[in-house]
């Protein structure tokens, strides 16, 4: 095995297995002498944001309750921007795995500093028995996986299909919720444009995964749809992608004109680049007031393919493709044709976006890329599915709700029933190794993204809250 002390060879996904599983003595102490017992290690957090949220950590005299960062180094800290993230002031420990500085303060947005607690003076066991254990065992565990292996199969899949509609229509109360702000905040917006920037911000949200879902959505807020659409009418639709990506990297805050990060000015950059600043400029006395801040965008973490300014190049595709008139008309004109084949085909197809000259070599301004593969999409069929599953459908049947269309309603309910598995994810995998093990008919059973909507919603809901007495397997179970 390789030596594991050596900083590189440590990926912090491990440390993060090494605070989950409390890997670590009874009794510690901060750097700056601080005793430390940990009384509850938090709630992993697959979102953005801290790595674990809501501990209970005795510091010194103190019990305090917030949330913890984990980190390799303790310059992490700043290199990843937190010092600057509002969305960090709640964290009460800062942990590392080794002290690579003498001396290094862990300052948060809001001024104040956060206890440093070194990992690997502190470890219960050899690092790299740790190693060789947490690699065999990682991932999520169910606590009372004994109790759910008695449930009947059918009845098991029950619980799971009634998650996924519990999961769906949360989704469409939350767009219904939406439409309502939309159309009481704006009342020169007209009905389908309020309808189309539901769809828009929704589609926006998906397309930001976890970590940057909340700036995505912002976005789409601070640049509505109907004002693309108003400053691009008339204009020829070749120009179209190039116009839209200056409107939305300048709101964004990502244009290099913005940013202090220095831009490996190649030739084709500096072209795009001149362009897009150019094309910005006749649009910044209107738009420059609503402009983000970079800092609020997350790259760490992140594949380079999905990285936000790929993302934002693909939505310029995908609005240029349908400026001038309304998708979600067009998608229920379709709807209209009952051909479930034909339909989950055009819905799929409209979200995913081929690439340009640029994007197809860099995932940053300036930052080239290695080759891409086969699938060198801006956005992917993979990110098309979930956006029809989590966003389409949900926002479809709203429509199709409001306008009593129960025929239509029933048409699209049966077409999400039967769309085909989603890639999996972290919380599926888990949940499938987990709860269906042993069980070759359910698990053949599941791989739809119906089901698998539904496995997300008892995770989220139960297992990352702990909430194991409100947990319907457990229910069913018969359990108390």
């Amino acid at each position: 095995m390789k030596d594991l002390k050596s900083h590189r060879q440590v990926a912090e996904r491990f440390l993060l297995h090494i605070w989950d599983g409390q890997h670590l003595k009874k009794e510690m102490r901060t750097t700056d002498g601080e005793t430390v017992r940990v009384e509850c290690a938090g709630t992993w957090n697959f979102d953005s944001g801290p790595d674990f949220k809501n501990a209970l950590i005795h510091i010194g005299g103190r019990t305090v309750t917030g949330d913890v960062e984990i980190h390799i180094k303790p310059r992490d800290w700043t290199a990843h921007g937190h010092h600057r993230d509002p969305r960090y002031n709640g964290v009460i420990l800062h942990a590392v795995m080794w002290q690579t500085e003498a001396s290094f303060e862990t300052v948060k947005e809001n001024g104040e500093t956060v206890s440093l607690l070194v990992l690997s003076d502190f470890l219960d066991e050899d690092i790299e028995k740790l190693s060789r254990k947490i690699s065999q065992q990682q991932g999520w565990r169910c606590p009372r996986i004994a109790e759910i292996e008695q449930i009947d199969t059918d009845a098991l899949l029950k619980v799971i299909d009634a998650a996924a509609q519990q999961r769906l229509e949360g989704k469409i109360d939350r767009f219904k919720k939406r439409l309502k702000e939309l159309s009481e905040d704006d009342e020169s917006l007209s009905p389908s444009d309020a309808w189309d920037q539901l769809l828009y911000e929704g589609v926006m949200e998906a397309l930001g995964y976890s970590k940057n879902k909340e700036p995505f959505a912002e976005l789409a807020r601070r640049l509505p749809l109907k004002q693309i659409r108003d400053r691009v009418t008339g204009q020829p639709p070749s120009s179209l992608p190039l116009k839209i990506q200056a409107m939305l990297f300048g709101v964004a805050g990502l244009l290099p004109s913005q940013s202090h990060r220095p831009v490996e000015l190649d030739r084709s950059t500096l072209q795009y680049i001149q362009e897009l600043e150019r094309q910005w400029q006749l649009v910044e006395p209107t738009l420059g007031g609503r402009k983000m801040e970079a800092e609020q965008w997350q790259f760490f973490r992140l594949r380079p393919a999905n990285f936000p300014t790929r993302r934002i190049a693909g939505v310029s595709f995908l609005l240029s493709r349908s400026i001038h008139k309304s998708l979600l008309s067009h998608l229920l004109q379709i709807a209209r044709e009952h051909n479930q084949g034909l339909f989950l085909a055009r819905a799929k197809a409209a979200f995913t976006a081929e690439t340009d000259d640029y994007w197809s070599k860099h995932y940053r301004f300036g930052r080239t890329a290695r080759a891409w593969g086969e699938n060198n999409l801006l956005i992917g069929t993979q990110r098309a599915d979930d956006i029809v599953i989590n966003v389409v459908f949900p926002v479809a049947i709203l429509y199709a709700r409001s306008r009593r269309m129960k025929t239509m309603e029933e048409f699209l309910l049966n077409c999400y029933d039967s769309y085909g598995e989603l890639a999996s994810n972290e919380i599926t995998r888990s949940l499938v190794r987990e709860i269906l093990r042993g069980r070759r008919r359910i698990s053949s059973s599941v791989k739809s993204a119906r089901r698998q909507q539904g496995l997300i919603h008892i995770y989220r809901q139960f297992c990352q809250r702990l909430n194991c007495a409100q947990c319907p397997l457990l229910r069913c179970a018969g359990a108390k």
